[in-house]
């Protein structure tokens, strides 16, 4: 699974050259349920690269503050490429680590953090307890101050730092493997086609987002056309409501949350999550 950058400022963009490939004299569009599922393993890989580079700077940052920044965001990130959102598919749990010992602890370990924490404040790791401090009696009032007393868990630790960076370098493995098999599959079919025909598909375009683009679902593949039409049916009806899968909430309306609540305690990991980080070969990073 190779990897070629390119920058955008402004504007459309159209895909005309890649320096690795200079024989290639013209880049098309193609659709069809490979092509999609394609598209959606290259989002999921480009979120999980991310990943490991929030890993590498929290591995590096002195602040504490910045430390816990970026390892929310990763975990956030993470869990994305497994959960909620219809845009593209959701990689499976139990297909990339049920074969793993203590890997499928260690991620819904990493889920319910997410879920009931970073995102919904939902467990006791954060907790408030409002209060009174009463003075020594010896003025005409008693009440001193009312104080409300906050506290959060500690989430970052090196079980789960850990544990992070190993699934997300097993998610990127089976992502390429997965990745490399449809490009053959997709490669097989297309030499079928007539030379002329290939040369008659659509360009590469990629339409830049607009921030009137912010609540419109993209199509599958991205395609300008299908994109406009999205943002004028938005138009057409500003104040229509989001179409929701379950009862979920309004920030986060994806069927994981249209689930019955779970308990809302969440529990050190199990000790096969603890092991998961111990029973593979792994060149430890921890923050300092």
């Amino acid at each position: 699974m190779e990897q070629y950058e390119s920058r955008v400022r402004a504007g459309d963009y159209q895909l005309n050259h890649i320096p690795t490939l200079p024989d290639a004299i013209k880049f098309v569009r193609i659709d069809g349920p490979r092509a999609r599922q394609l598209a959606d393993l290259a989002l999921h890989e480009s979120d999980l690269q991310r990943v490991l580079s929030m890993l590498e700077e929290l591995n590096a940052a002195t602040s504490d503050f910045v430390k816990m920044a970026l390892w929310q965001l990763a975990v956030i990130t993470f869990i994305k490429c497994f959960v909620g959102g219809s845009a593209r598919i959701q990689l499976s749990d139990s297909v990339i680590y049920g074969k793993t010992p203590g890997a499928m602890d260690a991620f819904r370990y990493l889920k319910n953090i997410r879920d009931k924490h970073f995102v919904h404040d939902e467990n006791a790791y954060a907790q408030c307890v409002p209060a009174a401090a009463i003075n020594d009696g010896s003025k005409s009032y008693n009440i001193e101050k009312i104080i409300a007393f906050t506290s959060t868990g500690v989430t970052l630790d090196q079980s789960g730092y850990n544990n992070l960076h190993l699934a997300t370098r097993d998610a990127l493995a089976w992502i390429a493997g997965k990745f490399d098999s449809l490009c053959d599959e997709i490669t097989v079919d297309l030499e079928k086609v007539p030379r002329a025909t290939l040369l008659e598909y659509p360009d590469v375009k990629i339409a830049i987002a607009k921030p009137e683009e912010v609540a419109v679902r993209r199509p599958p593949i991205a395609d300008p056309t299908k994109r406009k039409r999205s943002i004028e049916r938005l138009r057409a009806k500003p104040n229509a409501k989001r179409q929701q899968s379950g009862s979920g909430c309004d920030e986060c309306p994806h069927q994981h949350h249209a689930a019955p609540r779970m308990r809302t305690t969440l529990e050190r990991p199990t000790k096969a999550a603890q092991s998961f980080i111990n029973a593979r070969r792994f060149s430890s990073f921890w923050p300092r």
